[in-house]
């Protein structure tokens, strides 16, 4: 079996425990710091918040440090800063070391996964990297049914500190091995070829090699495309870092609401899988963000309509199929745009643009609801976000794409 499908099947696994341990679980520290601290909703959610801010800002930094020297290296000092990172947080004893901690982790966080990920995929793909990369989002959702429960546990065992400290020694003890002996840059590094075709194939086939950041920049198209990311983002991590909160706002337990959000998590298994299939069989991949956006924006309506946990059922369906596009718009919408050459360094300059949208999106929610004592507001804001978002990516799907040169 080609070398890459085997980097994808470990590379699920990682993201599956880093999507559990640094996204999903992140709402479930929410009360029992409150509780211990007695901080604000809002100055919980600011720590995740921080985390997201210090990612973006490193970002275009990170981007151009994997185009230069590859993923692999990226993601080795990632691992080990991002361990770090969890393990400070065992230790949180006052709010600003909270944030600092918090912020210490999304640089690791962006180091080890997302950018460098995405890179590797879309190296050792081409026709098939729609399905690469909705596998490696297939991991995202995992990393939400095996992982949150894990850390559920852990939490009520331990403690909020040791389930800090169980999520840095679980991502060490898998990430390291495979940043050792499994990971490579690209598929010359084990004598393949892209899409493990023959070499004959590949010498008829053009590589694209894509436009540089500066000429991407100057283009109406990379703009339209950041903003609609940072608005998706906005909703998208806005409701995951409150979705446990706002289902106990709603009357559900603890265990009812930790339930809620890994089977909403679990139903992205399939959808996920169904996108990158589509992805690889769509021409325009802005249409079907455009799909994702609007669903997402749906599914905050069947939260709002409803009274209590009412719309709970359809919101689940309608999310599933939303929640497709975060880890997918940036590395699919970016190379169809600008080609592959700087893919890397192009993301890491959208990800700080689109970081400033993740940033706000649940403090915003968190003020509202110190405000109001209630969610509504809050989901009212993400429709219009994710609305935005469609609006956007639909401008997108009729600007002009620049000329990208191709090697033979």
């Amino acid at each position: 079996m080609f070398y890459g499908w085997w980097l994808i099947a470990t590379g699920m696994v990682a993201v599956a425990i880093m999507s559990g341990i640094a996204i999903w679980s992140i709402t479930l520290y929410v009360e029992p710091l409150e509780n211990q601290f007695g901080w604000s909703r809002a100055a919980v959610a600011l720590g995740p918040s921080m985390a997201a801010l210090t990612g973006g800002v490193a970002s275009p930094f990170i981007g151009r440090w994997t185009d230069i020297r590859g993923p692999r290296e990226v993601i080795g000092v990632g691992v080990l800063i991002s361990v770090g990172g969890f393990l400070l947080l065992s230790t949180t004893d006052a709010l600003w070391q909270w944030l600092f901690y918090n912020g210490l982790l999304g640089v690791g966080i962006a180091l080890a996964y997302f950018i460098p990920f995405q890179a590797l995929a879309s190296r050792w793909f081409d026709r098939r990297r729609g399905m690469a990369i909705g596998l490696l989002g297939v991991g995202i959702s995992c990393g939400g049914i095996v992982v949150v429960p894990i850390v559920q546990v852990m939490i009520d065992a331990f403690g909020w500190q040791g389930a800090f400290i169980f999520s840095g020694a679980l991502q060490g003890a898998w990430m390291l091995p495979l940043v050792l002996f499994v990971i490579r840059d690209a598929p010359a590094d084990v004598g393949a070829l892209v899409d493990g075709e023959p070499a004959p194939l590949q010498v008829e086939r053009t590589v694209l090699a894509g436009v540089s950041l500066q000429s991407a920049m100057r283009t109406p198209l990379f703009w339209t495309l950041t903003f609609a990311i940072g608005l998706f983002f906005f909703g998208a991590f806005g409701w995951v870092v409150h979705a446990v909160p706002f289902y106990q706002s709603e009357g559900a337990s603890n265990s009812l609401a930790v339930s809620l959000v890994v089977i909403t998590v679990g139903a992205g298994v399939i959808t996920r899988l169904a996108g990158g299939w589509l992805v690889d069989r769509t021409p325009s991949f802005e249409f079907l963000a455009m799909v994702m956006a609007g669903l997402g924006g749906l599914a905050m309506v069947s939260l709002l309509a409803g009274p209590g946990l009412t719309g709970v059922a359809p919101f689940i369906v309608l999310w599933a199929w939303s929640n497709v596009g975060p880890f997918m718009l940036e590395p699919l919408s970016l190379t169809r745009a600008f080609g592959l050459r700087h893919f890397a360094t192009i993301a890491g300059v959208v990800t700080v643009m689109r970081t400033f949208f993740q940033l706000l999106g649940p403090f915003a929610a968190g003020l509202i609801f110190d405000a109001t004592d209630d969610y509504d507001w809050a989901l009212a804001m993400f429709i219009c976000s994710f609305g935005l978002s469609v609006l956007l990516f639909f401008v997108a799907m009729r600007l002009p794409r620049p000329s990208i040169a191709v090697r033979v």
